[in-house]
C-alpha cells in the first residue's frame, strides 16, 4: 500500500515514454512509461476513448500495477460511502457523490482506497474542462502528461473518421 507521499514523489519522478506517439484512432492505447532517473522504475499511461459515445475520454496513470490517478470525461462513477484519515478535507463534501456523464472528473490514488476517490475537474485545477473535438482530446492528453510528469514529447495521429 503506497502512502499519500509516495505517491506524490511518484507523479513527481520525471517519466520518458518508449513510444511517443497516440493514434487518436485506436480505442486504447497504452504507453509504457520508466523513470528518467531510474529506469528500473516501471510506470504506465492508458488512453481510452469509448466507440459508442463521443469524446469520452480516460487517462490512466499506473505505477507497477497501482492506479495512482485517472481522469475521466463523459465517465460514472460513485464515490465511497464513508472516509478515513487518509481522505483529505477537500475530499468530504464529495461523500457518496456520484458523478454524471456531464461532470468531468479526476480520480486520485488514498491509501486503502487506491483511485476510489474523485472530484470535479474545475476543483482540482485541471487545464481541459470538457471535450468536443479531437483538439480537446489532444490537449486533454497533454495536460494530464504534465501531471504525471512525462517528459517525452507526444506526437497525435489523428483518425480520418470521428
Amino acid at each position: 500500500m503506497l502512502s499519500r507521499q509516495d505517491v506524490t514523489d511518484i507523479l513527481a519522478e520525471p517519466k520518458i515514454a518508449e513510444t511517443k506517439i497516440i493514434d487518436l484512432a485506436n480505442i486504447k492505447t497504452i504507453l509504457n512509461l520508466y523513470s528518467e532517473n531510474d529506469d528500473k522504475l516501471k510506470f504506465k499511461l492508458q488512453i481510452t476513448q469509448s466507440d459508442k459515445i463521443q469524446f469520452k475520454l480516460t487517462n490512466h496513470h499506473h505505477f507497477n500495477t497501482v492506479g495512482l490517478l485517472r481522469l475521466d470525461y463523459k465517465g460514472r462513477h460513485k464515490n465511497p460511502e464513508n472516509i478515513t484519515e487518509n481522505v483529505p478535507d477537500i475530499l468530504h463534501k464529495y461523500v457518496g457523490k456520484i458523478f454524471d456523464i456531464n461532470e468531468p472528473h479526476i480520480h486520485i490514488y488514498f491509501e486503502g482506497y487506491d483511485i476510489k476517490w474523485a472530484m470535479p475537474l474545475d476543483e482540482y485545477g485541471f487545464p481541459v474542462k470538457k471535450i468536443s473535438s479531437v483538439s480537446d482530446i489532444e490537449d486533454a492528453v497533454k495536460s494530464f502528461q504534465k501531471e504525471i510528469n512525462l517528459k517525452s514529447e507526444l506526437s497525435f495521429s489523428l483518425p480520418l473518421f470521428r
